[in-house]
């Protein structure tokens, strides 16, 4: 058999930010708040609810969002990302 090994350049790696729709903003410690994992710094992060009004908003988002003042249902977000891309999507908040 051949067998080849190449060696990995870790500069070339990059890290996917995961955005979860689901949040149990709860106090049980699971869930509580919108956790996005591989955030980079200096995200803008824009929160709307069904009728297109904003429910939070933040330049330098921190991982903090626990769903403060609104209840249940479904909400919608606007991640903008330090390359100016932009993600978005919906996200459910269960209480």
């Amino acid at each position: 058999d051949d067998v080849s090994v190449t060696e990995c350049d870790d500069s070339l790696a990059t890290e996917v930010v995961q955005i979860p729709n689901v949040i149990t903003p709860n106090g049980d410690g699971k869930n509580d708040a919108f956790y996005i994992e591989n955030l980079p710094n200096q995200c803008k992060l824009e929160i709307f609810n069904r009728w297109g009004n904003t429910v939070y908003h933040s330049l330098n988002y921190q991982n903090n969002w626990e769903a403060n003042g609104v209840k249940g249902g479904t909400y919608y977000y606007l991640l903008t990302l330090p390359s100016g891309e932009v993600k978005k999507g919906f996200l459910e908040v269960i209480k």
